[in-house]
């Protein structure tokens, strides 16, 4: 937050504390908290991308996801209902070009999901998931 501005931008998806004080024209102060969520914002480019694949899709629970991209390094794997609420997350480090993982969200209630991955290099892929 910098002044009266919060910028989600750059930040994983989830959710954030932020605290904040004021001074009103009384010379009043008080604090106040409140959880921001920053939730997915997907582009036509973020659905139609083919470097990030999950298989089965539609699923029961367990999928496999692979990413083909050649950076390597860390990753970061965020799962997030209709509502944004995050329910699996994960990191892990990719050393070739096809990453392949088995995921388990079979304790997740059936539903529409949202995958995030984001490399270490900021770039992040997103596909949508539906568990039957």
């Amino acid at each position: 937050m910098t002044g009266t501005t919060f910028d989600p931008q750059g930040l994983s998806l989830g959710n954030y504390i932020i605290t904040y004080s004021f001074t009103d024209i009384n010379n009043c102060t008080d604090t106040v908290t409140e959880t921001i969520l920053v939730s997915a914002c997907l582009s036509i480019e973020d659905w139609n991308n083919d470097d990030l694949n999950l298989y089965p899709n539609p699923t029961s629970g367990k999928f496999y996801l692979s990413l083909s991209d050649d950076m390597m390094g860390e990753l970061a794997i965020y799962i997030l209902d209709i509502q944004g609420k995050q329910v699996f997350q994960t990191t892990t480090s990719k050393s070739e070009f096809t990453f392949i993982t088995e995921i388990d969200i079979s304790e997740s209630a059936p539903g529409i999901y949202f995958l995030n991955v984001k490399l270490f290099n900021g770039r992040s892929f997103t596909k949508r998931i539906i568990k039957h």
